[in-house]
Protein backbone atom coordinates (compact mmCIF):
# COMPACT_ATOMS: atom_id res chain seq x y z
CA UNK A 1 0.00 0.00 0.00
CA UNK A 2 1.36 3.29 -0.88
CA UNK A 3 0.69 6.26 1.40
CA UNK A 4 -0.51 9.74 0.70
CA UNK A 5 2.70 12.16 1.17
CA UNK A 6 0.28 14.12 3.28
CA UNK A 7 0.22 11.39 6.16
CA UNK A 8 3.44 10.30 5.74
CA UNK A 9 4.41 14.11 7.20
CA UNK A 10 3.20 13.04 10.57
CA UNK A 11 2.89 9.30 10.72
CA UNK A 12 6.24 6.97 10.79
CA UNK A 13 5.81 3.89 9.23
CA UNK A 14 8.77 1.34 9.30
CA UNK A 15 7.55 -1.84 7.06
CA UNK A 16 11.04 -3.02 6.83
CA UNK A 17 10.89 -4.35 10.25
CA UNK A 18 7.57 -5.69 10.96
CA UNK A 19 8.32 -6.79 13.92
CA UNK A 20 8.27 -3.33 15.61
CA UNK A 21 4.68 -3.51 14.42
CA UNK A 22 1.91 -5.10 16.44
CA UNK A 23 -0.03 -6.26 13.13
CA UNK A 24 1.23 -6.42 9.91
CA UNK A 25 -0.75 -5.33 6.60
CA UNK A 26 -2.10 -8.57 5.98
CA UNK A 27 -3.77 -9.23 9.47
CA UNK A 28 -4.78 -5.43 9.65
CA UNK A 29 -6.93 -5.99 6.34
CA UNK A 30 -8.67 -9.43 7.65
CA UNK A 31 -9.37 -7.32 10.93
CA UNK A 32 -11.17 -4.57 8.56
CA UNK A 33 -13.06 -7.66 7.04
CA UNK A 34 -14.08 -8.90 10.26
CA UNK A 35 -14.74 -5.96 11.94
CA UNK A 36 -18.25 -5.26 13.30
CA UNK A 37 -19.72 -1.77 12.79
CA UNK A 38 -23.24 -0.18 14.09
CA UNK A 39 -25.14 2.88 13.07
CA UNK A 40 -26.78 5.56 14.73
CA UNK A 41 -28.78 8.69 12.54
CA UNK A 42 -30.66 10.90 14.54
CA UNK A 43 -33.52 12.70 12.44
CA UNK A 44 -37.10 14.26 12.13
CA UNK A 45 -39.77 11.21 10.72
CA UNK A 46 -42.64 12.43 8.69
CA UNK A 47 -45.38 11.56 11.87
CA UNK A 48 -48.00 9.79 9.44
CA UNK A 49 -45.37 7.53 8.14
CA UNK A 50 -44.24 6.39 11.80
CA UNK A 51 -47.96 5.64 12.28
CA UNK A 52 -48.13 4.23 9.47
CA UNK A 53 -45.24 1.77 10.10
CA UNK A 54 -45.91 1.66 13.82
CA UNK A 55 -42.68 3.31 14.64
CA UNK A 56 -43.34 6.42 17.11
CA UNK A 57 -41.29 6.34 19.74
CA UNK A 58 -41.81 7.30 23.46
CA UNK A 59 -39.26 7.20 26.41
CA UNK A 60 -39.63 3.39 26.47
CA UNK A 61 -37.76 3.09 23.80
CA UNK A 62 -35.29 4.49 24.72
CA UNK A 63 -33.14 1.53 25.28
CA UNK A 64 -35.54 -0.83 23.50
CA UNK A 65 -36.13 -0.17 19.88
CA UNK A 66 -38.78 -0.90 17.98
CA UNK A 67 -36.86 -3.50 15.21
CA UNK A 68 -38.72 -3.19 11.93
CA UNK A 69 -38.88 -6.39 10.02
CA UNK A 70 -42.09 -5.44 9.05
CA UNK A 71 -41.30 -2.63 7.00
CA UNK A 72 -39.75 -3.83 3.51
CA UNK A 73 -38.07 -0.96 0.83
CA UNK A 74 -36.96 -2.67 -3.00
CA UNK A 75 -38.07 -5.71 -1.97
CA UNK A 76 -35.92 -6.44 1.12
CA UNK A 77 -37.03 -6.16 4.54
CA UNK A 78 -35.52 -3.26 7.09
CA UNK A 79 -34.61 -5.96 10.01
CA UNK A 80 -31.49 -5.11 10.58
CA UNK A 81 -32.61 -1.55 12.01
CA UNK A 82 -34.58 -0.28 15.05
CA UNK A 83 -36.39 3.24 15.75
CA UNK A 84 -35.28 4.58 19.30
CA UNK A 85 -36.13 7.75 21.26
CA UNK A 86 -34.00 10.33 21.78
CA UNK A 87 -35.25 13.62 23.86
CA UNK A 88 -32.58 15.87 21.62
CA UNK A 89 -34.03 16.18 18.24
CA UNK A 90 -35.87 19.15 16.93
CA UNK A 91 -39.45 18.73 17.40
CA UNK A 92 -41.71 19.73 14.12
CA UNK A 93 -45.05 19.81 12.95
CA UNK A 94 -45.77 16.54 11.15
CA UNK A 95 -42.51 15.06 12.22
CA UNK A 96 -41.60 12.94 15.36
CA UNK A 97 -37.93 12.32 16.52
CA UNK A 98 -36.38 9.48 15.68
CA UNK A 99 -33.09 7.87 16.18
CA UNK A 100 -32.62 4.80 14.04
CA UNK A 101 -30.29 2.26 14.91
CA UNK A 102 -28.27 -0.50 13.22
CA UNK A 103 -27.74 -4.30 14.29
CA UNK A 104 -24.05 -4.94 14.52
CA UNK A 105 -23.24 -5.51 10.62
CA UNK A 106 -19.81 -6.39 9.27
CA UNK A 107 -18.25 -6.70 5.74
CA UNK A 108 -19.98 -6.32 2.52
CA UNK A 109 -23.20 -7.15 3.70
CA UNK A 110 -23.01 -4.14 5.97
CA UNK A 111 -22.10 -1.83 3.42
CA UNK A 112 -25.29 -2.87 1.33
CA UNK A 113 -27.82 -2.91 4.45
CA UNK A 114 -26.26 0.83 4.87
CA UNK A 115 -27.41 2.13 1.30
CA UNK A 116 -30.69 -0.17 1.45
CA UNK A 117 -31.75 1.49 4.62
CA UNK A 118 -30.51 5.57 3.82
CA UNK A 119 -32.23 5.13 0.51
CA UNK A 120 -36.07 4.39 2.23
CA UNK A 121 -35.08 7.26 4.82
CA UNK A 122 -34.50 9.69 2.06
CA UNK A 123 -37.71 8.26 0.22
CA UNK A 124 -40.05 8.71 2.91
CA UNK A 125 -39.10 12.18 3.71
CA UNK A 126 -37.09 12.00 6.66
CA UNK A 127 -34.99 15.55 7.34
CA UNK A 128 -32.20 16.41 9.71
CA UNK A 129 -31.06 19.63 11.03
CA UNK A 130 -28.30 20.70 13.71
CA UNK A 131 -30.08 18.80 16.33
CA UNK A 132 -29.41 15.27 14.65
CA UNK A 133 -26.38 13.09 14.48
CA UNK A 134 -24.62 10.38 13.11
CA UNK A 135 -22.84 8.25 15.23
CA UNK A 136 -20.72 4.75 14.14
CA UNK A 137 -19.52 1.75 16.38
CA UNK A 138 -16.39 -0.25 15.58
CA UNK A 139 -15.97 -3.66 17.21
CA UNK A 140 -12.41 -3.21 18.99
CA UNK A 141 -12.38 -7.04 19.47
CA UNK A 142 -10.73 -7.31 15.82
CA UNK A 143 -8.55 -4.69 16.31
CA UNK A 144 -7.13 -6.54 19.31
CA UNK A 145 -6.63 -10.14 18.14
CA UNK A 146 -3.83 -11.51 19.24
CA UNK A 147 -2.38 -8.95 21.32
CA UNK A 148 -2.50 -9.00 24.95
CA UNK A 149 -3.60 -6.23 26.81
CA UNK A 150 -0.84 -3.52 26.63
CA UNK A 151 -0.48 -3.95 23.05
CA UNK A 152 -4.55 -3.57 22.74
CA UNK A 153 -3.94 -0.31 24.91
CA UNK A 154 -1.35 0.63 22.55
CA UNK A 155 -3.14 0.38 19.32
CA UNK A 156 -5.90 2.27 20.87
CA UNK A 157 -4.03 5.06 21.51
CA UNK A 158 -2.32 5.35 18.10
CA UNK A 159 -5.61 5.32 16.75
CA UNK A 160 -6.83 7.98 19.11
CA UNK A 161 -3.71 10.32 17.98
CA UNK A 162 -4.45 9.45 14.21
CA UNK A 163 -8.11 10.29 14.71
CA UNK A 164 -6.90 13.54 15.63
CA UNK A 165 -4.37 14.15 13.12
CA UNK A 166 -7.69 13.38 10.09
CA UNK A 167 -9.97 15.40 12.34
CA UNK A 168 -10.05 18.33 9.97
CA UNK A 169 -10.95 15.55 7.41
CA UNK A 170 -13.17 13.70 9.42
CA UNK A 171 -15.44 16.70 10.33
CA UNK A 172 -14.91 18.67 6.67
CA UNK A 173 -16.54 15.72 4.81
CA UNK A 174 -20.31 15.94 6.85
CA UNK A 175 -20.18 20.13 5.79
CA UNK A 176 -20.54 21.59 9.16
CA UNK A 177 -18.48 24.11 10.56
CA UNK A 178 -21.66 24.33 13.27
CA UNK A 179 -20.62 21.08 14.44
CA UNK A 180 -16.70 21.72 14.86
CA UNK A 181 -16.77 25.01 16.16
CA UNK A 182 -19.79 24.94 18.65
CA UNK A 183 -20.18 21.65 20.17
CA UNK A 184 -16.52 22.58 22.25
CA UNK A 185 -16.07 18.50 21.55
CA UNK A 186 -14.06 18.50 19.21
CA UNK A 187 -11.74 21.60 20.43
CA UNK A 188 -8.46 20.09 21.94
CA UNK A 189 -8.89 21.12 25.50
CA UNK A 190 -8.12 17.30 26.54
CA UNK A 191 -4.83 16.77 27.75
CA UNK A 192 -3.16 14.57 25.32
CA UNK A 193 -0.70 14.07 27.92
CA UNK A 194 -2.68 12.64 30.61
CA UNK A 195 -3.78 9.80 27.37
CA UNK A 196 -0.47 8.75 27.14
CA UNK A 197 0.33 8.29 30.65
CA UNK A 198 -3.16 6.64 30.99
CA UNK A 199 -2.13 3.56 28.23
CA UNK A 200 1.72 3.07 29.67
CA UNK A 201 -0.01 2.46 33.15
CA UNK A 202 -2.21 -0.78 31.51
CA UNK A 203 -5.13 1.42 31.74
CA UNK A 204 -7.70 2.50 28.33
CA UNK A 205 -6.98 6.18 27.08
CA UNK A 206 -9.99 8.14 26.53
CA UNK A 207 -10.26 11.85 25.18
CA UNK A 208 -11.82 13.09 28.39
CA UNK A 209 -15.72 11.92 28.21
CA UNK A 210 -18.33 9.70 25.66
CA UNK A 211 -19.41 13.43 23.79
CA UNK A 212 -16.02 13.54 22.51
CA UNK A 213 -15.69 12.91 18.60
CA UNK A 214 -14.13 9.51 19.04
CA UNK A 215 -15.40 8.24 22.19
CA UNK A 216 -13.65 5.14 23.88
CA UNK A 217 -15.40 5.21 27.33
CA UNK A 218 -16.99 1.71 26.50
CA UNK A 219 -13.96 0.26 26.50
CA UNK A 220 -12.49 1.99 29.89
CA UNK A 221 -15.95 1.01 31.39
CA UNK A 222 -16.31 -2.57 30.35
CA UNK A 223 -12.77 -3.90 29.03
CA UNK A 224 -11.10 -4.37 26.01
CA UNK A 225 -13.04 -7.69 25.73
CA UNK A 226 -16.52 -6.53 26.90
CA UNK A 227 -20.11 -7.07 25.23
CA UNK A 228 -19.89 -3.52 24.52
CA UNK A 229 -16.32 -2.67 23.55
CA UNK A 230 -16.11 -0.28 20.50
CA UNK A 231 -14.75 3.25 19.01
CA UNK A 232 -17.66 5.56 18.92
CA UNK A 233 -17.20 8.31 16.48
CA UNK A 234 -19.01 10.90 16.96
CA UNK A 235 -18.25 13.65 14.72
CA UNK A 236 -20.52 13.27 12.01
CA UNK A 237 -23.47 15.60 11.16
CA UNK A 238 -27.06 13.89 10.65
CA UNK A 239 -27.78 12.95 7.25
CA UNK A 240 -30.36 10.39 5.08
CA UNK A 241 -27.83 10.14 2.13
CA UNK A 242 -25.95 7.42 1.95
CA UNK A 243 -23.15 8.40 -0.20
CA UNK A 244 -22.08 10.47 3.08
CA UNK A 245 -22.67 7.53 5.12
CA UNK A 246 -19.87 5.43 2.93
CA UNK A 247 -17.15 8.21 3.31
CA UNK A 248 -17.71 8.52 7.12
CA UNK A 249 -17.61 4.36 7.42
CA UNK A 250 -14.58 4.57 5.22
CA UNK A 251 -13.16 7.04 7.42
CA UNK A 252 -13.59 5.45 10.64
CA UNK A 253 -12.26 2.25 8.91
CA UNK A 254 -9.08 3.77 8.02
CA UNK A 255 -8.94 5.25 11.39
CA UNK A 256 -8.76 1.36 12.71
CA UNK A 257 -6.46 0.35 10.43
CA UNK A 258 -4.01 3.15 10.70
CA UNK A 259 -4.22 2.78 14.29
CA UNK A 260 -3.21 -1.11 13.88
CA UNK A 261 -0.42 -1.15 11.47
CA UNK A 262 2.10 2.29 12.21
CA UNK A 263 4.42 2.32 14.42
CA UNK A 264 3.67 5.72 15.98
CA UNK A 265 1.74 8.89 15.40
CA UNK A 266 1.90 12.46 16.65
CA UNK A 267 -1.66 13.82 18.11
CA UNK A 268 -1.04 16.25 15.17
CA UNK A 269 -0.27 16.93 11.29
CA UNK A 270 -0.68 18.91 8.25
CA UNK A 271 -3.74 20.67 7.13
CA UNK A 272 -4.56 20.66 10.76
CA UNK A 273 -6.75 23.66 10.81
CA UNK A 274 -10.40 23.74 9.71
CA UNK A 275 -9.26 26.81 6.89
CA UNK A 276 -7.46 23.44 5.11
CA UNK A 277 -10.60 21.40 5.22
CA UNK A 278 -10.74 20.82 1.37
CA UNK A 279 -7.16 19.89 1.42
CA UNK A 280 -7.22 17.74 4.46
CA UNK A 281 -10.02 15.78 2.96
CA UNK A 282 -8.45 15.07 -1.08
CA UNK A 283 -5.69 13.88 1.06
CA UNK A 284 -7.64 11.40 3.11
CA UNK A 285 -9.86 10.67 0.13
CA UNK A 286 -6.63 9.73 -2.14
CA UNK A 287 -5.03 7.68 0.81
CA UNK A 288 -8.31 5.50 0.91
CA UNK A 289 -8.86 5.32 -2.81
CA UNK A 290 -5.49 3.23 -2.54
CA UNK A 291 -5.98 1.11 0.69
CA UNK A 292 -6.79 -3.07 0.02
CA UNK A 293 -8.40 -2.82 3.05
CA UNK A 294 -11.05 -1.04 1.68
CA UNK A 295 -10.51 -2.46 -2.10
CA UNK A 296 -11.90 -5.84 -0.23
CA UNK A 297 -15.70 -4.28 -0.70
CA UNK A 298 -17.23 -4.18 -3.64
CA UNK A 299 -19.68 -1.64 -2.53
CA UNK A 300 -17.10 0.62 -1.56
CA UNK A 301 -15.05 0.40 -4.79
CA UNK A 302 -18.31 0.55 -6.98
CA UNK A 303 -19.35 3.98 -5.27
CA UNK A 304 -15.98 5.76 -4.10
CA UNK A 305 -15.80 8.18 -6.69
CA UNK A 306 -20.16 9.62 -6.11
CA UNK A 307 -18.15 9.17 -2.06
CA UNK A 308 -15.32 11.71 -3.02
CA UNK A 309 -17.66 14.16 -5.27
CA UNK A 310 -19.53 14.76 -2.27
CA UNK A 311 -17.47 14.70 0.09
CA UNK A 312 -15.69 17.59 -1.60
CA UNK A 313 -18.45 19.56 -1.60
CA UNK A 314 -19.03 19.10 1.57
CA UNK A 315 -15.64 20.13 2.64
CA UNK A 316 -15.67 23.01 0.52
CA UNK A 317 -18.27 24.04 2.10
CA UNK A 318 -17.18 23.74 5.80
CA UNK A 319 -13.48 25.04 4.60
CA UNK A 320 -15.41 28.48 3.24
CA UNK A 321 -16.85 29.01 6.96
CA UNK A 322 -14.32 28.25 8.67
CA UNK A 323 -12.39 30.84 6.71
CA UNK A 324 -15.42 33.75 6.87
CA UNK A 325 -15.45 33.16 11.25
CA UNK A 326 -12.43 33.11 11.38
CA UNK A 327 -11.48 36.30 8.76
CA UNK A 328 -14.68 38.13 11.37
CA UNK A 329 -12.45 37.42 14.16
CA UNK A 330 -15.62 35.07 15.71
CA UNK A 331 -13.07 31.68 16.14
CA UNK A 332 -9.47 30.88 16.37
CA UNK A 333 -8.60 28.04 14.50
CA UNK A 334 -5.56 27.07 16.52
CA UNK A 335 -7.84 25.84 19.54
CA UNK A 336 -8.94 22.99 17.46
CA UNK A 337 -5.86 21.42 16.33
Amino acid sequence: MRMSAYYSYYISFNYSNPTNQKMNEQQATQAIKNITFGIEIECMFPLDIARQHNIVTTASNWSNPIWMNHIEHEGESLEFWGASWDQTITRRQGYTPIEFNSKILRGEEGWKQIKLFFTWLASVGAKVDRSCGLHIHLGFKEMARGLDVDEAIEVLLRTLKFGNCAKTALYAQGGSAHRYFHSNYARARFDRRASEVTASHGAVPTLGGKFYFINTTNIADGGINGRKATIEFRAFAGTTNYLKVFNHLATALTIAYTGMVIKRSSWEGANQTADKGLKAFNALASYMSRSQFLRQFPTFEENKRKMWKIGRKMATKFQNTARRWSARGEINLELYK
